[in-house]
């Protein structure tokens, strides 16, 4: 039973992570490759920096995690959600973008 619920994760994870790294690289968020469940956002290239990132986010209940205590300066992490969540993360990343 544990394993099946792996398996589903694994490819929840797997398809989402691509979907969410094609967006990424699409505005220029620097960003790792997708490996684990979560991506490690730069906004050094973008028109915003991660602070306005993050409040906008926010304003569409979006909570990412800002990095300044691991000293990683203009970055955000995103943990990989469920459907809903990741669908969301899309549609705001790129109303806040474009």
């Amino acid at each position: 039973q544990d394993n099946k619920w792996t398996e589903k994760a694994i490819e929840h994870n797997t398809v989402w992570s691509k979907k969410i790294f094609s967006t990424l690289k699409e505005y220029q968020i620097k960003t790792n490759e997708p490996t684990a469940n979560f991506f490690l956002m730069n906004f050094d290239k973008t028109k915003i920096n991660s602070d306005e990132a993050f409040e906008k986010l926010a304003t569409d209940k979006l909570i990412l995690r800002k990095m300044t205590q691991y000293k990683i300066s203009n970055s955000l992490r995103l943990t990989i959600g469920n459907k809903e969540a990741n669908e969301l993360f899309i549609k705001s990343i790129e109303g806040i973008l474009k």
